[in-house]
């Protein structure tokens, strides 16, 4: 931030403001989602097998404690389930999931994505209250799958308008730690919500976890809508100083609408933007079955009470977390200092982040039935994906902030099928005893892993962090022809009517912003708005005419340079001067002029 860190109170900071809401807005998110699965252990009738000899001397399957069957919480559930039914309904969400990301990410840009936001969480919060009045139901499993894919529905909603959000409030050189920590909120949800699901589970029922969390959802719409807003132009508590900072960091293509103007042809030919979708996808699979499928494999093979369960399924989230939080500044240093480009970083982020957790995957087996080295290993394969966040989860900024929801959206929306799949196959490969053998969940292990090292790979070779070319970057209100994109950018600026005067305002929303420089502050008139027309207007002319000064010199010598080689040739007469062939300006040729009366400027 440099010298901006210093003009005011970092405690006062909107852009961080709109950070911890995001993080609470995941946090609360996830909670709601996991949520399902762990509620199912307690909803569903399990009892271990009773053939205790035969456990005892099939390696593949670990004995329960004799204790086991007198926990009600374990043996007592509500409904007879099978392992089929519980990955469908599982899965369910993700049906609801699907359908919503990419309207959702369009219509950010024409609604603001502060509203949508609202009206998906508060839907999902409902719809979570409604989940026990469902299972209950006549048809419970099938009215259970309706609900959860209302939910998704409501959720897919979410999820695009987060990178859209940032792509507006996130400066390059904080944009990995505000993303991360705004990340970190799904593994804080998730922790959260397994903790509390348990203890709520044992001593009420599990019917209460759902009260809780669709209750938190739904509140939440209060202080979303009263501390977030969709850009700084449209924050009324921003200062000036740290509104021209962001926005002169980010520039004006992330700050207006683009949805309509994508470039669709570029965007599908782009390898950067395909190995996020290659990346996102494989990912997701073992993100979405592991983050489903381990309560399940903690009871039915470790036999785990609720309660353990709760606290052991926490325990890699909590790894994943403190490794979000604690590399996130990291990331940042290495990326402001120079120390790695972008591209590099990100591939050595993300390459990291899913080769590591897939060779703890493959070791699981190596440990047996001791439940220590079996929690220490999911720990490592679930924790160290957080790694990847620093990677693949921020690239979509890098590459397009103007339309980074909508591309978060797409790949999103491709790897929600994952959702689907993943909890379905590891369903079908644990049904009936299976569900209780140690091969049978290493099958679903080996899959995750094995898709974890293709992602790496393709997305080490194709893979980007530059800004690419197909992202809207200027304005056209200038023709790039006659002024530079620089300049072209400074006088978009100068030329946007303020609110009442005649020119028409474009289709955004959003007015790009020219940052006051040192020698030109802004000047608070007694009504108490914001004067810098002026200023933003003599800004902009004096860094116009300085560029065309610049081109004007740079054509001069080229001229020149031709007419003495034509004179060495001969093809121009001997007496004949530059001059009286094409008059070249001087510094003192006055290129535009910047008219004295603030209240007369007009361009």
């Amino acid at each position: 931030m440099g010298k901006w860190a210093n003009t005011f109170n970092p405690a006062l900071h909107q852009r961080f403001v709109i950070t911890i809401m995001a993080f609470f807005a995941n946090l609360i998110c996830y909670s709601m989602r996991g949520t399902f699965s762990l509620a199912l252990v307690q909803m569903v009738a399990h009892v271990p097998p009773t053939d205790s000899d035969s456990v005892q001397e099939d390696k593949d399957m670990c004995p329960p404690p004799a204790t086991k069957t007198s926990d009600p919480t374990y043996t007592q559930g509500e409904f007879e389930w099978d392992s089929t039914t519980e990955g469908q309904i599982l899965s369910s969400f993700y049906y609801g999931y699907l359908v919503t990301q990419i309207p959702s990410g369009y219509l950010a840009g024409f609604i603001g994505a502060k509203v949508l936001f609202a009206i998906g969480i508060g839907a999902t919060g409902v719809f979570t209250l409604l989940a026990p009045v469902a299972a209950r139901s006549w048809d419970g499993p099938a009215a259970l799958s309706g609900i959860r894919a209302l939910a998704g529905l409501s959720q897919g909603i979410c999820f695009p308008l987060l990178p859209a959000i940032f792509g507006r409030w996130a400066p390059p050189q904080e944009r990995t730690l505000m993303l991360s920590v705004a990340a970190a909120g799904t593994q804080a949800g998730t922790v959260l919500g397994n903790i509390i699901c348990g203890y709520i589970g044992s001593g009420y029922g599990w019917e209460y976890m759902f009260y809780l969390f669709g209750a938190i959802g739904l509140a939440f719409v209060i202080p979303w809508m009263l501390f977030v807003f969709d850009s700084p132009e449209h924050h009324p508590h921003i200062t000036a100083m740290e509104r021209s900072y962001i926005i002169s960091s980010i520039g004006a293509p992330a700050m207006g609408n683009q949805a309509s103007k994508v470039p669709w042809r570029a965007v599908v030919r782009s390898m950067p933007f395909w190995s996020l979708i290659v990346v996102c996808w494989c990912s997701d699979w073992g993100f979405y079955t592991l983050l489903s499928d381990v309560p399940l494999y903690l009871r039915d093979v470790l036999h785990f009470s609720l309660t353990n369960n709760a606290i052991m399924s926490s325990i890699p989230y909590i790894v994943m977390w403190f490794v979000i939080v604690f590399l996130s500044p990291v990331g940042d240093y290495i990326i402001t200092h120079q120390k790695m480009t972008v591209t590099n970083f990100r591939k050595t982020a993300t390459v990291l982040g899913l080769v590591i957790p897939g060779i703890f995957l493959l070791l699981i087996p190596v440990v047996g039935c001791d439940p220590a080295g079996i929690i220490a290993l999911l720990a490592m394969a679930i924790g160290m994906t957080g790694i990847s966040t620093l990677g693949f989860r921020v690239n979509f900024n890098d590459i397009s902030p103007s339309h980074a929801g909508l591309l978060y959206a797409i790949c999103n929306t491709i790897s929600t099928i994952t959702g689907i799949i993943g909890p379905t196959v590891a369903g079908v490969l644990t049904v009936g005893d299976e569900a209780h053998r140690i091969s049978a969940w290493y099958k679903v292990f080996i899959i995750a892993a094995a898709l974890y090292f293709m992602a790496a790979i393709f997305y080490a070779f194709f893979a980007s962090g530059q800004l690419q070319n197909w992202d809207n970057r200027t304005g056209k209100t200038f023709s790039k022809n006659r002024i530079a994109p620089e300049t072209a950018e400074l006088l978009e600026g100068a030329v946007r009517p303020l609110p009442g005067e005649g020119m028409a305002r474009r289709k955004s929303s959003v007015t790009p912003w020219i940052p006051p420089t040192p020698d030109s502050q802004p000047v608070i008139a007694m009504d108490g708005t914001l004067e810098i027309r002026q200023e933003r207007r003599r800004s902009s002319l004096a860094a116009a005419n300085q560029q065309q000064q610049r081109r004007r010199s740079s054509m001069a010598a080229n001229h020149l340079a031709e007419f003495q080689a034509l004179h060495a040739l001969g093809q121009i007469p001997p007496a004949t001067s530059l001059n009286s062939i094409l008059p070249v300006p001087t510094e003192d040729t006055p290129l535009a002029t910047i008219p004295e009366d603030s209240t007369a400027v007009n361009m």
